[in-house]
């Protein structure tokens, strides 16, 4: 190896050998960032046991003036701490994990969820073909997309629209190609089907 190869290692060990290189798991222990750049402050684990950070920045998919992507963790919850080149000064909290059960629902391989501390959810459900945003609110207001249906849905109501019909609370009211139905066919207005 010649002496310039040499001397690069040499230096890149001693900076490995000096820093906080890698992931270490904190706990949220503050989310009020006075700079409102959505930094967080965390309670470091092994090996900086019980360690409080500066003000992690965050590392997001896409930033910018006015736009981007926020989620920022509640107080309690687990995230990942990376150190900026390895120095104990510049912490980024790069993302979050789970306790045991602590996953969100609903859950399977073909399900992507997102869901708010308040359980307001965003459900991409490729297992069963559907889309849902879910209100978590008593009265679980929820939109379901399908393939062939659009649902609108609140406690006991809901209204279903296809591509040829439009029906209240499971068909006691049905608008159609052909017509008007009342109380699930019972009685009809309009052309009669052919």
């Amino acid at each position: 190896m010649d002496d310039l190869m040499e001397q690069s290692v040499e230096r890149l060990i001693q900076r490995v050998g000096t820093g906080f290189f890698g992931k270490y798991r904190g706990i949220v222990t503050d989310v009020g960032d006075p700079a409102n750049r959505c930094r967080i402050k965390a309670t470091l684990q092994n090996p900086l046991d019980g360690q409080e950070t500066g003000w992690a920045d965050p590392v997001v998919p896409f930033a910018g003036d006015g736009f981007g992507m926020v989620m920022l963790p509640a107080v309690g919850s687990g995230v990942w701490i990376e150190f900026e080149a390895g120095r104990l000064d510049k912490p980024l909290w790069t993302g979050a994990w789970w306790a045991a059960g602590q996953r969100p629902d609903p859950q399977g391989d073909g399900v992507r969820v997102i869901v708010s501390e308040h359980g307001h959810r965003i459900i991409l459900d490729d297992e069963n073909d559907t889309l849902k945003l879910v209100h978590g609110g008593p009265a679980g207001a929820e939109i379901s997309l399908s393939g062939d249906a659009i649902v609108l849905s609140i406690g006991a109501c809901d209204i279903e629209i296809s591509a040829t019909s439009i029906s209240l609370n499971q068909g006691q009211i049905k608008i159609g190609l052909a017509g008007v139905s009342l109380v699930n066919g019972a009685m009809s207005f309009g052309v009669p089907p052919t």
